[in-house]
């Protein structure tokens, strides 16, 4: 039968003593845990850095950048070879390649538009997609949908109230 045995402590220097006393009482370090929230830096302030190859380094830091990295490229090169996976597979590899050919015919179609300073809202409805999506669209691909043509004024408006009322 198992005997769990739980305390509260108000620090973790408490802690550590009780578990000193309960090694030298005979409990196997295996045994023993602890659980702490470390809100007061506890832990850290007595083990502090970890650098076994004395290199000033956190070995701990250098160990995540190391796994980060590797596991950048592995799953860089993963996804490279499943995306030329699914290219292979006929009948899905037209649809895998006209997801980005479309993406960029999008962009080419958008540019095409803004040059002949085309309104978003016109854009929008023969593009068949949401203003928000045509504005977001174009600010990923550098595209200015700021009319060019147009007064800031309304000059043309006001010209036209002017003649009639001559």
């Amino acid at each position: 039968m198992t005997t769990t045995i739980s305390r509260l402590y108000d620090s973790y220097s408490d802690a550590e003593g009780a578990v000193t006393r309960l090694e030298s009482a005979g409990v196997p370090h295996s045994d023993i845990s602890i659980v702490a929230n470390n809100s007061d830096n506890w832990y850290a302030s007595q083990r502090g850095k970890v650098d076994r190859d004395h290199d000033g380094v956190d070995d701990r830091a250098e160990g995540a950048g190391a796994g980060a990295g590797i596991g950048a490229g592995i799953g860089g090169a993963a996804g490279l070879l499943a995306g030329l996976g699914l290219l292979a597979i006929p009948g899905l590899g037209p649809v895998v390649a006209a997801g980005w050919l479309a993406s960029t015919a999008a962009g080419e179609q958008l540019r095409a538009f803004a040059k002949a300073n085309t309104p978003t809202g016109v854009i929008s409805l023969k593009m068949q997609r949401p203003p928000g999506a045509i504005s977001s669209k174009a600010q990923r691909e550098g595209i200015s949908l700021k009319p060019v043509n147009r007064s800031p004024y309304n000059r043309r408006a006001t010209k036209a109230r002017t003649t009639k009322r001559r």
